[in-house]
């Protein structure tokens, strides 16, 4: 796992062709806006949510936001575990994603 800060996330985000995005929060979190394009999986009330990730192409990297950072994190290392080849989290998750970049 890598953390990012939002600059490097967009940056490497927008180079990778093949990049999966991936949006651990909550229904009631997506209600709020997420980010275009996004897959979305429950990471707190999902009782399927490891089996999920499974299914992702975990040969492609992975780039992991949620509220603030902590459960996308958490879910880097599950995907890590899972042998995810790279996996991408968003330190400050949704919460800065609309922050200029310096």
């Amino acid at each position: 796992m890598t953390d990012l800060t939002l600059k490097d996330f967009k940056e490497k985000l927008k180079s990778i062709d093949a990049a999966i995005l991936l949006d651990v929060r909550t229904p009631q979190e997506w209600q709020e806006g997420s980010i275009q394009g996004a897959e979305k999986i429950d990471y707190l009330n999902d009782p399927e949510f490891e089996q999920k990730l499974q299914k992702l192409d975990l040969t492609s990297p992975v780039f992991v936001y949620c509220r603030s950072g902590r459960r996308s994190a958490e879910t880097c290392h599950i995907l890590d575990g899972l042998g995810a080849k790279e996996t991408y989290n968003l330190v400050g998750g949704i919460l800065v994603w609309d922050e200029p970049l310096v």
